[in-house]
């Protein structure tokens, strides 16, 4: 049986992971929590790879069904939506300040990242309009098999860090990989190596027993 390791993701991992292991036989589960109650991560949009980290990036995934939008791409193999505005906070005491007058808010993410605000993604608009798919792929890391990181370590690129790094969205993170985790113990199955009918079997188990949203 293949033993899982989950970093990052919190209860949230812990709790799924043990309510949908049933047959995990001498196969174990080992949930690493970074922080003492929760973490935080990044996010995404279309997939790629870096240095054998799956990764996405976030420009324009305001699609409103499978049938549009940049992350439609990503439907098939989803785990979880991911929907928040995009915040960027300031580092810095002078980032809060242009032009030498404090700034606040959208101001603040268009300063640090003027190369995100474009005329289809707007950050002073509190964008994105509607949720993105999650696609499995984020949870894993080609360098370790048997590992899934709902945690920090999601595999994102840093236009998608403001976007995901809430409570809520960690859920979804923490949800899929508990899933996911029990599915691998229950099948015998590394994380990595899930073909397009295990993704689909996770899905039915966050669907059918943690009440998943998976449809926009």
């Amino acid at each position: 049986m293949a033993n899982i390791i989950i970093y990052g993701g919190g209860f949230q991992a812990a709790a799924t992971a043990s309510k949908a292991a049933s047959q995990a036989g001498n196969a174990q589960i080992y949930v690493i929590i970074p922080y003492p109650v929760s973490d935080t991560s990044k996010a995404f949009g279309s997939i790629g790879t870096l240095g054998g980290q799956n990764y996405f990036d976030v420009r324009s995934w305001n699609g409103t069904s499978p049938n549009n939008g940049s992350d439609a791409a990503n439907y098939a193999t989803r785990i979880g939506l991911n929907y928040y505005w995009s915040d960027i906070n300031a580092y810095k005491f002078e980032d809060m300040k242009k032009n030498g007058e404090y700034i606040w808010g959208g101001a603040i993410a268009n300063k640090l990242r003027d190369d995100l605000h474009t005329s289809t993604y707007p950050v002073d608009d509190n964008s994105p309009h509607y949720p993105a798919y999650i696609p499995y792929n984020a949870l894993t890391t080609n360098y370790v098999a048997n590992l899934l990181i709902p945690g920090y370590a999601v595999g994102a690129s840093s236009y998608a860090w403001a976007e995901m790094r809430v409570f809520p969205n960690l859920c979804v993170l923490g949800d899929a990989a508990g899933a996911a985790a029990a599915y691998a113990v229950n099948n015998n199955k590394q994380p990595l190596y899930f073909s397009n009918s295990d993704i689909a079997a996770v899905q039915s188990i966050l669907s059918n027993s943690c009440n998943a949203k998976l449809e926009k």
